[in-house]
This record gives C-alpha cells, structure tokens and sequence, in this order.
C-alpha cells in the first residue's frame, strides 16, 4: 500500500470518490483534474480514493505526483487482482457519508454526479447509473459491445433475479451504510462484481433506484469482449448460487 493514508482525523468528507485503475496512466491525471475541479464548486469536503490494481505503466507514479499537490486525492496500491478487488478496497477504505464509484476513463460527464446524490438525500441507499432507462444517452460505443452487453445483462436478469436494466455501469452511488455492509461481504474480484453487491443490497432490502446517464465510449476499454463474457457469465451462475441459498 501507499505512504498515502486514508484517514483523516478529524475531517469526514461528505463524498468518497472509489476510481479502480489499471493501466490508465493515458487518461488518469485528466479524469482527476476534471473531477477536482468540479468539486472544488462544491461547498461540501471531498476525497478521491484511486485504487491503483497492480498497475505495469505510470499509473501510480502519476497519481502519487497529483497527490502532493493535491492531499485530498489518496492512492492504495494492491497486487493486480482485478476491478472488483479494486473497488471493494475503495469502498472500505474510504471515509465519505456516500461513496461514489467512477471508472477512471469519466466516461460519465462528473456534473452527473450531482443527480446519484440528490437521490440519497431522497431517502435511496443506492443509485445505479444506466445506460439504458429511459432518458439515457450513449455515444460513440461499437455495436457489438452494445449488443454483447445487453445479451449480458438479459442473462444476469434472469439467472441472478437482479431486475436492473444495466448492471455493468461504471458509476454507481452508496449511502455509508449500504457500502459497508455490502463490499465486506463482496468476494468477487472480476467484472461481474457488479452483480454481487445488487444481489447483496437486494438481500438485505436496501432500497435502491437505477438512473438514466449520459455517457460516452472511450478507447481502450479493459473488457476484453468474448474473454471476459465468458468469466463473467460462470461468475454470475456462481454469485446467483451462492446468494440464493
């Protein structure tokens, strides 16, 4: 792990910002200039939690290098292990009343960021960015990734009984409590995390909604398409099994 703590005596930020990474050095100092900016509007304490996965290129150096001048923006560094890994340690090692998970490419335009949190103070536990409820946008994504993604997603619909139209989306909001609750008891450490924690909050009846984006497609992508869908769909039968009994 990072000389750079994740505790802050004294100061609990109002939002915890997870950004699970991995090989982003291309993009990674503009996502977190963008975000420090927008919130830096804001007149409520902030924190970015950047796990670095067990990057092989700049990634850590380049978010060590931001953390200096910037003491609000805090990297852990774990063994490659896979985004859901990344996430978990994220969530539970951060300090904010809502924790807000962000795929480093911002793929999201940040200022939606402002709807997921609106959504808890109206009493949500968890708000789940979709791309595919009514009033969402996507651009620039490749026709077959859309098409594999909603295959998955009518998959995971059917095997885990999660009943969300895009479980996959990067940009997902939690209450303090959801979040320690559910990514303690989070055991997958690969792309199909995301069905786990709704599979755990619908177990324990937090109550969630799931809100249209705007998003866009960003190159490269991690998910490697026929590979990944693969893991993914035998993790899914696995967390559904496991979750059931």
């Amino acid at each position: 792990m990072d000389n750079t703590s994740t505790n802050t005596p004294n100061i609990i930020p109002f939002c915890s910002i997870v950004i699970p990474c991995y090989n982003e050095s291309t993009q990674i100092f503009s996502t977190l200039s963008t975000i420090k900016e927008y919130m830096d509007s804001k007149n409520y304490k902030w924190e970015i939690i950047v796990v670095n996965d067990g990057s092989e290129d700049n990634t850590r150096k380049i978010v060590s290098s931001f953390s200096l001048t910037e003491p609000r923006v805090k990297i852990i560094t774990i063994p490659h292990s896979g985004k859901g890994w990344a996430v978990k340690t994220g969530m539970t090692k951060s300090n904010g009343n809502l924790r807000f998970m962000c795929d480093a490419d911002l793929s999201m335009p940040i200022n939606e960021i402002d709807k997921f949190f609106e959504h808890i103070s109206e009493g949500y536990d968890i708000v789940v960015g979709s791309r595919e409820v009514p009033g969402s946008k996507r651009f620039n994504e490749p026709k077959i990734r859309h098409v594999m993604g909603r295959i998955f997603n009518l998959f995971a619909k059917k095997v885990s009984l999660t009943n969300f139209d895009d479980t996959q989306c990067g940009f997902k909001c939690f209450s303090e409590t959801a979040a320690e609750q559910i990514f303690t008891k989070q055991t997958n450490k690969g792309f199909a995390f995301d069905i786990e924690i709704l599979k755990l909050a619908k177990k324990a009846n937090f109550k969630i909604i799931e809100i249209p984006i705007i998003w866009h497609h960003k190159r490269p992508s991690k998910l490697k398409i026929h590979i990944d869908s693969i893991k993914m769909i035998k993790d899914t039968f696995l967390i559904a099994i496991r979750n059931n009994k």
